[in-house]
């Protein structure tokens, strides 16, 4: 026989180890156990689904601390806790399939090194906010394609600086911040030059930006207190 949680003796039982006993006299050891449990189970992908993990944890720590008072039933909830964790199948859940370019002539354009794409931006729109957003002396241009690291931006009566190219999807983004020192032109011609030793591509469109479909795939945002206004890239002869 054994000795429950308030004196009581429980026949049949095995006693329980003293040690054990302690850890689940209370909800709180058995708590930050499930929840060490189911970090380490996360961490080492022996189960990587999280929105499982964090049901079952919800359901755990809520019957620990709402229902359960017996020893020995926080002790079984703990090992029930472990088994759902660790031995059900849960694989870790697909990533929605990310839609292939079924040809590089289609969306993207090469430039061999020392190439160059033209953009045209119509800032007139931007001009027009300024009693509403302010003076915007800065815009961010950001251009997708592939091996971007090689791209040199040239572009009249501008300042170009802290380009990056970053991560994109399952292709690259170069970002830019491009000043006005004389103020937000009616429009902005940008070259794109390949100054590296290997082929980059571009892609050229289409741009999807809330229902608006554009044909170019570069843009560039303006930002104020007031706003934030974004101004796509307007096919031109020299882009074709």
């Amino acid at each position: 026989m054994s000795v429950g949680p308030k004196g009581e003796l429980i026949r049949g039982w095995p006693a329980i180890p003293p040690r054990w006993a302690v850890l689940a006299s209370s909800p709180y050891p058995s708590a930050a156990i499930g929840l060490i449990a189911c970090i380490a189970a996360w961490k080492s992908t022996l189960n990587a689904n999280v929105f499982y993990i964090t049901l079952l944890l919800a359901f755990y720590i809520f019957l620990q601390f709402t229902i359960v008072t017996a020893i020995r039933i926080r002790l079984v909830l703990l090992g029930l806790l472990l088994f759902f964790l660790l031995y059900v199948p849960t694989p870790r859940p697909a990533m929605p399939e990310v839609i292939q370019f079924v040809s590089a002539t289609e969306k993207f354009r090469v430039i061999p090194p020392g190439g160059s794409r033209d953009y045209r931006f119509e800032l007139q729109g931007i001009r027009d906010q300024t009693p509403q957003c302010g003076t915007m002396r800065t815009g961010e241009l950001n251009i997708q394609g592939t091996q971007l690291t090689g791209a040199a931006l040239r572009a009249p009566n501008v300042q170009i600086s802290q380009q990056t190219v970053s991560p994109f999807y399952n292709i690259s983004k170069l970002r830019a911040v491009i000043g006005f020192p004389t103020g937000i032109p009616v429009e902005l011609n940008v070259t794109l030059v390949n100054a590296g030793d290997a082929p980059m591509t571009v892609k050229f469109g289409p741009e999807i930006s809330g229902k608006t479909v554009y044909a170019e795939a570069a843009y560039m945002m303006f930002r104020s207190a007031e706003c934030v206004i974004v101004a796509h890239s307007m096919p031109s002869s020299a882009a074709q």
